[in-house]
């Protein structure tokens, strides 16, 4: 599995889960995410880690791709997200396959979540400034046309 890769003016800078959940919450009010491929599902592997780390078992973090244990307010690297897949194949080897249907069904629960999760990435990363925010009528684009507009008036004739 291929991870998301970070921009490099993103490295260091990488969002953590509450970022992420903040970010889309914002940029919901102003796109229709759905539109560019984001829908309710795949938004919802944010509000599963959230509430994962309010859990009382959970001292207080979520399981990347059910293996590596983070923090809501930890960033989100590939270095963590390459952890999580090398963990998770470490087990797959040493274990075997899943031993009946409900481990199945945990451990598909996961990887989707975690590719949920990647995409969310890839959309905050790549999609987003390029494709929906400078768009005619995206948010960027409105902010720019006001701006220049403003520096410009029309011509009156």
């Amino acid at each position: 599995m291929e991870i998301t890769k970070t921009p490099e003016a993103f490295l260091g800078k990488e969002p953590c889960l509450d970022q992420l959940i903040a970010w889309f919450e914002n940029v919901g009010k102003e796109e229709k995410l759905d539109e560019e491929g984001i829908t309710a599902d795949i938004l919802e592997v944010l509000s599963v880690y959230k509430s994962d780390t309010e859990s009382k078992w959970s001292d207080g973090k979520y399981y990347l791709k059910g293996q590596i244990p983070l923090c809501s307010n930890v960033a989100i690297t590939q270095g963590q997200m390459q952890s999580a897949i090398d963990e998770d194949n470490r087990r797959l080897q040493d274990y075997g396959g899943p031993c009946n249907s409900f481990e199945a069904a945990s451990i598909e629960h996961s990887n989707r979540r975690f590719n949920n999760l990647q995409r969310l990435l890839q959309f905050y990363y790549y999609d987003y400034p390029d494709e929906i925010c400078y768009r005619p009528g995206g948010s960027g684009y409105q902010a720019a046309y006001t701006e220049f507009t403003s520096r410009n008036p029309p011509l009156s004739g």
